[in-house]
């Protein structure tokens, strides 16, 4: 894959809108420098907040856009750990147990599909250095003995997070000879900044966004106790960051509830082309029987004619509760949300105690909310508007509906996605069809 830095630009801004182990806040304030000044990337945090990135690296180790994605945030977790352990010591096993947690953090929360990148780079990576890339399921076994296989297990799995790094970097002293990082992984550059941080003012821009990150993030995986960090514990463990089985079920239900409610889209812009066909006695080559009839037969066969016709968007009317007992799972159901986006009427509208219209800027969900709940302004909203069919997300701890409301709403196609731990009580008492999330975790 040859990346310009047209096509970096958009796919930093795409991994900026997803947001996974809430990178946004800190990528979203760099600056981009494609320089050759450095081997991989890096971060200036000082003054001016820089990326700066060498795309003869990435073009010559890069297979796809998630390859790129996951060079990013292996920088965006260095500049994150670094900044929040301080580090007095960055000495070549320290700068190697760093980065294998880094990867580890990558491998665990994000799945194999953005830790393949580290699979490749560093499958020649010998000895200790072969932590650095996650292992085989039958590379070793548990009952191997040598403490490189041990450790090598132990951080992949999470037992050892980042509070053990200096730890892992003693255990490592004996296994790294007198070398360079550049001898011992046999000419890679290790991924990301590993110069010394201390000492380095940040920015006023460079700190508030590593603190909105760290409110953000679920340090779950990453540190022992994450609230004693003034992390975000989020009780469902970062749904919204993991891309695992029980994720893509989320999506995939999701996604079935909104195609059942497309409806055309007047105001929406033509994203496509249609295929028509059409039957005319007037000959094409694409249509091989009749051009072949046409050579003995006196009369000019029907030919088979494809057209092209512009087809608007189909989209539905969405609506999200945002009270606040819909908080704990807010992120996960935006993260949803924004991923579908093509398919939502815009703007959506959100709701608590009144309807709203919503967008979703950068991952984040700008709307406005008084904290309380009533799906009757929903109802009252979909009478006075009509949109033929409607999805409403809630947790369903909503007030009765009103049988007027109701009644008003009798031509419309309602449908509830109801949250994993919500109450299903007062839409089965309004007979409106639901479908309820998986719960998560199990």
């Amino acid at each position: 894959m040859q990346v310009t830095e047209t096509h970096f630009n958009q796919i930093l801004k795409e991994l900026i809108d997803e947001n996974p182990l809430a990178c946004q806040a800190v990528l979203s304030i760099l600056d981009v420098v494609f320089t050759e000044d450095v081997d991989t990337l890096s971060v200036s945090l000082s003054d001016r907040p820089l990326l700066m990135v060498n795309l003869n690296f990435l073009n010559q180790n890069a297979e796809t856009e998630t390859d790129v994605k996951a060079v990013l945030l292996h920088e965006f977790l260095h500049i994150l750990l670094n900044h929040t352990e301080q580090y007095t010591r960055m000495d070549t096993v320290t700068n190697i147990a760093l980065d294998s947690v880094i990867n580890a953090i990558i491998h665990r929360s994000l799945g194999t599909e953005y830790s393949a990148f580290m699979t490749r780079y560093y499958a020649n990576a010998k000895g200790i250095s072969s932590i650095l890339r996650p292992p085989k399921k039958d590379g070793y076994k548990l009952t191997d003995s040598t403490d490189v296989q041990r450790l090598w297990w132990d951080i992949y799995e999470g037992r050892l997070v980042v509070d053990d790094i200096l730890d892992a970097a003693r255990a490592l002293e004996e296994f790294v000879l007198p070398k360079s990082i550049f001898q011992l992984l046999k000419g890679k550059f290790l991924i990301g900044g590993h110069g010394k941080w201390n000492g380095k003012k940040l920015s006023d821009e460079a700190y508030k966004a590593l603190e909105r990150a760290l409110s953000e993030m679920n340090g779950d995986g990453i540190w022992r106790s994450p609230k004693s960090r003034g992390i975000g514990a989020n009780p469902y463990d970062a749904l919204f960051v993991q891309k695992n089985e029980k994720m893509t079920r989320w999506e995939r239900t999701t996604w079935q509830v909104l195609m059942k409610l497309l409806t055309p889209d007047r105001n929406a812009p033509q994203r496509e082309w249609i295929e028509r066909e059409t039957s005319l006695p007037i000959l094409t080559e694409r249509d091989k029987r009749s051009y072949l009839k046409a050579i003995w037969s006196p009369i000019i066969p029907d030919a088979v004619w494809q057209t092209a016709i512009p087809h608007r968007a189909s989209t539905t009317q969405i609506y999200l509760d945002v009270s606040g007992s819909m908080n704990a799972e807010m992120q996960a159901l935006v993260a949803l949300l924004n991923r579908m986006r093509r398919f939502m009427r815009m703007p959506f509208w959100a709701f608590s105690d009144e309807v709203k219209p919503a967008i979703i800027e950068k991952g984040i969900l700008k709307t406005q909310t008084s904290g309380g709940t009533s799906i009757n302004s929903v109802l009252k909203h979909v009478a006075d508007t009509g949109p033929g069919k409607a999805l409403v997300i809630t947790d369903g701890y909503i007030e009765q509906c009103d049988k007027n409301l109701l009644g008003r709403i009798a031509g419309q196609m309602i449908h509830v996605l109801l949250s994993r731990d919500g109450s299903p009580a007062e839409i089965q008492r309004a007979r409106i069809p639901y479908t309820q999330l998986e719960k998560y975790p199990t």
